[in-house]
C-alpha cells in the first residue's frame, strides 16, 4: 500500500514505542488471548494479521516454520527493524481488508487488539479465515463490550460501562487531534498514572478519564494513547464473533478467558 490511510497514528505510535511491548508481556498475552501452546505453532506457517510493531511476530517466530507480519501502518518499519533479521519471518504492509494472499496458504493465522480498529471487523475476519487452509486454525481477540466483561480486577461490568461511555465522549475529540498533540496531551496526564501508582482508589479516577492501569509509565503512556487515537473502535461480544467463526465455517470453537477472545478450526473445505 501506499498509504497508512487512516491509521497514521499506529504508525506514530509503534514507531515511537517499537520495542516497548517486546517480551515476556507479549509472550504471555499471546498465549492466552489465542488459547494456542508452543506444539500448536511448532513447524507451522503462520498468519500475524495486524502485527503493529511485531511483538506477536517475535513469540511465534521462536517456534514456527514461518511468520507472515502484514500490518497497514508503518509500524511495519517497526517490526522489520526488530524481527528482519530473522529469516523465518516476512513483512507485508496491506489492508487487512484487501490481502494480497492466494486462498489457504496458512496453517494458523492470529489478530490480537486489531480487529475493531478496522473498517469494517467482521469483513476483515472473513478475509482473514479465507488465507487459512482446511482444517487450520483462526484465532482472534478483539475489544469487549462492557457486558462481556466479568469481575476482572476493578473492572467489573458497571465500572467498565461508565468508563467506557467516559472515554467515548472524549474520543469524539481526540480523535481530531494530530497524533503529536494527544500524545503531548497525555503526557501532560501523567499525574494520573503516578496516583494510580500510590493511592489504591485512584482508580476511580477512571470514571473522569479513563487510562490504562499499567504499572509501567512507558506501557501506560502507549496504552492510553492506544486507546484515545483510533479512528475505529467497536466492543464486541461473544455471540457476535462466534457467529462470525459459524458463518465462515469454522468448527470446534473455543471461547476463551479473556474478553472477548474465540478460537476455531476451520471445516474441510469442499
Amino acid at each position: 500500500t501506499d498509504s497508512d490511510e487512516y491509521v497514521s497514528n499506529f504508525s506514530f505510535e509503534w514507531n515511537k514505542h517499537a520495542t516497548t511491548q517486546y517480551g515476556e508481556l507479549s509472550r504471555r498475552t499471546f498465549f492466552e488471548k489465542t488459547g494456542l501452546s508452543k506444539k500448536d505453532i511448532d513447524g507451522k506457517v503462520v498468519f500475524d494479521a495486524g502485527c503493529g510493531s511485531g511483538r506477536f511476530s517475535d513469540v511465534v517466530s521462536q517456534n514456527c516454520e514461518k511468520v507472515v507480519a502484514a500490518d497497514l501502518s508503518y509500524s511495519i518499519d517497526a517490526a522489520f527493524s526488530q524481527l528482519g533479521s530473522r529469516s523465518n519471518v516476512s513483512f507485508v504492509q496491506c489492508d487487512l481488508l484487501n490481502l494480497p494472499f492466494k486462498p489457504q496458504v496458512f496453517d494458523i493465522a492470529f489478530s490480537i487488539g486489531v480487529l475493531h480498529h478496522t473498517r469494517n471487523p467482521k469483513e476483515a475476519a472473513k478475509q482473514i479465515s479465507q488465507t487459512i487452509k482446511s482444517d487450520g486454525t483462526m484465532a482472534i481477540w478483539v475489544y469487549a463490550h462492557w457486558s462481556e466483561i466479568n469481575e476482572i480486577g476493578r473492572f467489573h461490568r458497571t465500572f467498565a460501562r461508565w468508563s467506557y461511555a467516559a472515554s467515548d465522549v472524549y474520543r469524539v475529540f481526540t480523535t481530531r487531534l494530530s497524533n503529536a498533540s494527544l500524545y503531548k496531551l497525555i503526557k501532560a496526564l501523567s499525574f494520573i498514572f503516578y496516583l494510580k501508582q500510590k493511592n489504591k482508589f485512584a482508580y476511580l479516577f477512571d470514571l473522569i478519564f479513563p487510562s490504562s492501569n499499567s504499572a509501567d509509565y512507558e506501557m501506560w503512556l502507549l496504552d492510553t494513547f492506544d486507546w484515545y487515537s483510533p479512528k475505529y473502535q467497536y466492543k464486541l461480544t461473544y455471540a457476535e464473533v462466534m457467529a462470525w467463526y459459524n458463518e465462515f465455517g469454522f468448527k470446534q470453537l473455543e471461547k476463551l478467558e479473556s474478553p472477548v477472545a474465540v478460537r476455531g478450526r476451520l471445516r474441510d473445505r469442499l
